[in-house]
Order: C-alpha cells, then sequence, then structure tokens
C-alpha cells in the first residue's frame, strides 16, 4: 500500500473580485466544500521548492473574475524553508485551497496525477508554482470555450515566455489545433487545459518521461483521436528556469520523446520530413550522455 500523502480541503473557491463585488468581508471562498455543486474548472498548481514564486501563482488565481473553479496546491516534498513558510502562509490564509503533499519527491509527473486525482470538476487547467495566469479571466473563457464546444479535448491558446509573447496561431486552421501544423513546429504549451475524460481514456503522465511528459502526453491524446480549439488569447505566463518544473527540454529529451511518439510524426509529417528528423534525432540520442 503506498503511503498516504497529506490532504486537506476544506472549502471551495470564489474569487476575491467576486468577494468584493458581493460586499463580503471574508477573503474569498466562503462556501463549504460539502454544499457546494461540483465546480465548473479544477486548477493545479504542482510545486517544488519554487520559494516566494508560488505567491504569484496563487495570487494570479485569487484574482479571477469567476467563483466556479476549486485549487488544488500539490507540495513535491518541497525541503526550502522559503517555499514551506509561503505554503505555510497560504494554508492559514486560504484554507479554502486544497492541498497535498507527497511525503517523498514523486516527480513532475506523479504531482500532477495526484492533482488530477483530487480534482473533482472534468476540465483541468495545470499551472507550474512559478508560473501564473495573466489576467482575471482566463479561467472563465477557458470553461466558457469547453462548454460552448463539446466536440474538444483541450485547448491551445498564446502565451507569455519569460515575458515574451508566443503566438500559437501558426499551429490552427480554423478554430481547431491542425495536427499536420502542429507536427512541424510543436509550440503546444504542456500545461493547455483539457478534459478529465481525454486523460482517462489516454492514460496518465508518463513518469519515465519525466522531462517531456506533457509533450508525450498530448502526442499519445491526438494519436487516439483527441482534438484541440485554437483560442485567440493569451492564457499563460510561463516561466522558465533552470530548476524548473518547466524548464526546458534538453537534445536527448527530445530525441527520447521522437521515438516514444514516432508514430505521431510519421502520421502528420511530409515522408521527407520525417525521414530527416529520423535521422536527426538518431544522431542527438547516439552522441548526447544520458
Amino acid at each position: 500500500m503506498k503511503p498516504a500523502a497529506e490532504i486537506t480541503h476544506i472549502r471551495a473557491p470564489a474569487s476575491i473580485a467576486a468577494a468584493k463585488r458581493s460586499g463580503s468581508s471574508k477573503s474569498a471562498f466562503c462556501k463549504d466544500i460539502t454544499t457546494m455543486t461540483k465546480p465548473a474548472a479544477s486548477v493545479l498548481i504542482t510545486c517544488y521548492n519554487k520559494g516566494i514564486l508560488l505567491n504569484r501563482a496563487v495570487e494570479s488565481l485569487l484574482k479571477q473574475d469567476t467563483a466556479d473553479f476549486e485549487i488544488i496546491l500539490v507540495d513535491d516534498c518541497s525541503q526550502d524553508p522559503e517555499t514551506l513558510a509561503c505554503i505555510a502562509k497560504i494554508r492559514r490564509e486560504h484554507p479554502e485551497i486544497r492541498y497535498c503533499r507527497h511525503p517523498v519527491n514523486r516527480g513532475f509527473s506523479q504531482a500532477k496525477m495526484t492533482g488530477v486525482e483530487m480534482s473533482r470538476s472534468d476540465l483541468i487547467l495545470l499551472l507550474d508554482a512559478d508560473d501564473a495566469f495573466p489576467y482575471p479571466d482566463i479561467v472563465r473563457r477557458v470553461t466558457e470555450v469547453f462548454h460552448t464546444h463539446l466536440e474538444i479535448d483541450f485547448i491551445c491558446g498564446n502565451y507569455f515566455m519569460n515575458g515574451k509573447p508566443k503566438d500559437c496561431s501558426v499551429l490552427a486552421t480554423g478554430d481547431y489545433i491542425d495536427n499536420y501544423k502542429l507536427a512541424r513546429s510543436w509550440c503546444l504549451l504542456g500545461s493547455s487545459p483539457f478534459r478529465k475524460q481525454m486523460l482517462k481514456r489516454v492514460g496518465g503522465f508518463n513518469a519515465n518521461y519525466s522531462n517531456v511528459d506533457d509533450m508525450e502526453f498530448f502526442r499519445r491524446a491526438i494519436l487516439a483521436g483527441s482534438r484541440g480549439y485554437y483560442l485567440n488569447a493569451v492564457i499563460y505566463s510561463w516561466n522558465i528556469q533552470s530548476d524548473s518544473m518547466s524548464r526546458g527540454v534538453s537534445p536527448r529529451d527530445r530525441a527520447k520523446l521522437f521515438f516514444r511518439t514516432i508514430r505521431f510524426d510519421y502520421r502528420f509529417l511530409p515522408l521527407p520530413v520525417f525521414i530527416k528528423r529520423l535521422a536527426s534525432y538518431s544522431v542527438k540520442l547516439l552522441c548526447t550522455r544520458p
């Protein structure tokens, strides 16, 4: 039997903005979880030694202009005193945020899977502890798209990467993600919102590919028939750090991913491009150290 993680889930969320509009003197999130209906969305924050950057992620959620979502914070056994102090303060000031701490460090993939298992909504929005939602309408806009387009399984939007805007319209044909364009230029963010049912259909994040588990997951999902929607708006602020859960991908990791999901490239790339990529990644895998 696996060791139990510490889990706290007391209240369901509501935004500070909503609390101010209602004239409430409470900071936010005033309804008890036992009386709440299932939230429209679950936002999962995964954290490992992020220090005060975690505050920025949480604050971006507290500023959202909708009350209909829950926040789940998964701490992957952080040891940094600054991070532990931030988490303690957040739990003290915002008991509505559901919390889990892994008894041992389990890695990026398992931290996300723990959050998914705790979630009560079918709509999942991922947020690394050093990232943020840049605008207060992100959760509302994303959930509205999912509710309007029942045929889609995930959403790709534009994002900031270390403050610089990234336009993902190159991936779309009309309103939908074009898998042939995506195969040529992968800029789909690993934290793209998705339906929980998609994850259940194709399996979760693969811990064997912890550095590229999100890319591997979405490639697997697309091969299984999952459909993506392009939301022409900035929905994420991605802060890449050397020790980040959202850090850059090494050439060797990309090569491993290519061979893990080789069917994706073979299916969606022109044959000459596929052969060239096959040769390139073969060299990278052979010439780089594990």
